[in-house]
Parts: structure tokens; sequence; C-alpha cells
């Protein structure tokens, strides 16, 4: 089989059309047409040269949100079946350590994962999928507004979950950064604890009025955030913060403001190190978590979320062609939502 995709050759240069083979595929093997492929802050990182897994090689297909239709299986697959309409679950575990065996491959030391590590992505008409056991059927559902979902909206809950296991269903919650990620992370928290108080945290006032739209309770810049939070909570602080940052400024300042036995999560990864008082986390007993991704069940549950109408996808579509345009997109930060590449 030979299609067309958008190739990165070259850290710091734009991504070239170019000609791909695919040969048939074997045993676990599926091959599926490009339905819908979402762009991540990610891609862009990895486009510079930053934010490289262990075992990455140029050239690549960037694109990790994927959505498509099963065209070719390979005669170990079971349970689908050409023409389904398929989610790819992007965090490939090795499927023998004890995180993969506990469910979690996204904590799998070894796992590859398409656009980054060992396969390309979606950035293309086609694509290799290793395992059938990593896709998740959706049936009649809108895939353009799916693919996100498969990331954005799985880190999003997995991030989530390690906040609502901790608080109170009365408590106030941070969310900073309000970016592609935080388009599901506000909707999701709002759906999992509708009582909460969400404040959203960001320096741009569109993004700030987006937040309202996605539900936040109370949207502040980050120099009004320790005021508000003393406010609202009558001194007591937040009980948890999600950083979809996660720079040195922004842990600090999420940190500063949590209550006693408050909770930190770390999503984002502009920040390489930080600095904390370490005073204070250690006698308010503060918590600092790192949450990578999410697990298959919960992509699995985000897709029912959106399929229930509890949440909804922001996107801009572009084709294949502008993926570049996208790229651009992201850096800048013009998007609001999520991009989403349609072959067709």
């Amino acid at each position: 089989m030979e299609f067309y995709a958008m190739v990165l050759s070259d850290f710091n240069k734009p991504l070239i059309r170019d000609k791909i083979h695919l040969d048939n595929p074997q045993g676990n093997e599926v091959i599926i047409k490009i339905l819908a492929a979402g762009m991540c802050g990610t891609d862009l990182g990895i486009s510079r040269g930053i934010e490289l897994k262990p075992g990455f090689q140029l050239p690549m297909i960037l694109g990790h949100e994927n959505v498509g239709e099963i065209v070719s299986i390979g005669d170990s697959v079971q349970d689908y079946n050409i023409g389904d309409r398929v989610a790819v679950y992007p965090a490939w575990g090795c499927g023998k350590c004890r995180w993969c065996r506990g469910g979690f491959p996204n904590l799998c030391p070894y796992q590859t994962t398409p656009g980054q590590t060992g396969y390309n992505g979606g950035y293309a008409e086609y694509m290799l999928v290793p395992d059938y056991r990593w896709l998740y059927g959706i049936g009649s559902l809108d895939p353009i507004h799916v693919a996100p979902l498969v990331d954005a909206g799985t880190t999003s809950l997995g991030a989530v979950k390690k906040i609502v296991s901790s608080v109170s269903p009365v408590s106030t919650i941070i969310i900073n950064g309000i970016g592609g990620l935080a388009t599901y992370t506000v909707q999701i928290m709002k759906t999992v604890m509708p009582t909460v108080n969400v404040i959203a945290v960001s320096r741009k006032d569109e993004h700030l009025e987006f937040a309202k739209k996605l539900g936040a309770d109370i949207v502040v810049k980050p120099s009004q955030l320790k005021e508000t939070v003393g406010m609202v909570t009558d001194g007591e602080g937040a009980q948890g913060a999600i950083d979809l940052v996660s720079s040195s400024d922004t842990v600090q300042m999420l940190n500063s403001v949590l209550s006693v036995n408050g909770k930190l999560v770390l999503v984002g990864a502009y920040g390489k190190t930080s600095n904390i008082d370490v005073f204070t986390t250690m006698v308010y007993q503060h918590s600092i978590s790192g949450s990578n991704y999410g697990t298959y069940q919960d992509m699995i549950d985000v897709i029912k979320m959106y399929s229930m109408k509890r949440i909804k996808s922001y996107v801009v579509e572009r084709k294949l062609e502008d993926a570049n345009v996208g790229l651009e997109a992201i850096s800048s930060g013009t998007v609001l939502g999520r991009q989403v590449i349609v072959p067709d």
C-alpha cells in the first residue's frame, strides 16, 4: 500500500509531504484509514527536537490522537473487522511489566507511542497499529470530535481522578493554563464533581472567556489568584490544583495557595525544574504528583462521556497538507480548543 503523509525529516523545519509504503498487516496488526488525527503540543515539541522519548528516530510521521476505519487486518486479529471505525489508544505498553499487568500501560517504561517512538503516527492517509488490542470501536460517533479525546481527553480524566480522590465535593480546585488540554480538564472536573468550585487561571483574556464557556466558576489572571483563593475559601486555601503548564513559576504559585493536605497534580511539561517552599510543603503536608496520560479504560470512559453529551469537543479542522499551519497555530497559541487533521 502506498499513500501520502506529512513527514518530519529534520528538526525545526516544516513537515514534508511524502509518499509512504506499508506492507500487508501480519498477526495482530491492523491498518486504518485515518479519519481524524488530533494535533497536540507534544507534536510541536518533537518537531523542535525537544520532548523526545528514548528510541526516537527521524524521519517520523507525527500524530498520536487517531481515529480511523479499518481497511486491512492480520490473520490473528479478533473482535474487529474491515470497515469498523476505531479510536487508537496510543500508550502501547510491553504487556509484560508490572504496570502493564496492572492495567497501566501509560506507566510502562518500555512503551511505544505512534508519532513518538517506534511507529509512525496519524498525520497521514493511513496508519499501522501493531496490535488490535489498542483499538476501541466508536460506532457512529463523529471521528473529528473523538480524536482529541484519545490524548487530551484521556490525559485530563487521568489528572482529574488524581484530584477528586482526595478532595471534598464542595472544595475549591484550580486549573492553571487554559489551552487545548484545558478544553477537557475543566469540563471533566465539572462533570465528575459538579459541586466543586473551579478557578481557571490564564494570562490571556480570551482564554479566560473560553474557560467560562467550558464551565469554570471563577476565572483569574495569575496576579489575582492568591487574593481570589483567600476570599473564596475564607483563607483556608484550595484543596487541589492541576497545572497544565508546570513551569517553575506556576508550580510555586499553585503550591503557595494550597490548603492543608492540598494536592498539586502536574500535567504540563513546559518547565524542566522548579523550586518550591519545602517548609510550607512539609508543614502543611502538601502532595505534588505527576500525571502521565491515562489508562485504556480512561480513554473508553471519556469517549462515553462525550457520547452521553456530558462533554464537548471544540475543534478546528485542518487538511493534511496544512499540518504545518496547525503546528504554527499551536506555537502562537491562537487556537482555542483542539486542532484536528482530516486527510479527506
